[in-house]
């Protein structure tokens, strides 16, 4: 599974951190407003399969060029609630699958078991 996981923060982190440990997990962007933040979630899970991108999460028309070039199979919204409808928008255009932090979280759990 190819993953788009826009927020590097406290909870883009912990997504890295779990995915990183899950075979299924076939590569992951991180991305975050400012490129170093999400550079620093990339170089925590120290992981071939992920890399960081920037991206303005209230500007589909930035998501939706990060998704092109990414072509991820889920977008994942790990920002603020004010970015859901930007993130959502970017991601029907695309027919992507898009899930919220916690749903992406109890689908992995799910993979454990």
């Amino acid at each position: 599974m190819k993953a788009l996981v826009i927020g590097a923060g406290g909870v883009g982190s912990a997504i890295a951190n779990i995915a990183s440990r899950r075979p299924f997990i076939t590569s992951m962007v991180i991305a975050d407003r400012t490129l170093p933040r999400a550079q620093a979630a990339v170089t925590k899970v120290n992981d071939p399969r992920f890399s960081a991108q920037e991206v303005d999460a209230s500007d589909v028309n930035d998501i939706r060029a990060l998704i092109r070039k990414a072509a991820p199979d889920i977008v994942v919204n790990a920002v603020d609630p004010r970015f859901v409808m930007p993130i959502f928008l970017a991601t029907w255009i695309w027919r992507c699958r898009y899930q919220l932090r916690i749903q992406l979280i109890q689908h992995i759990n799910q993979e454990l078991n």
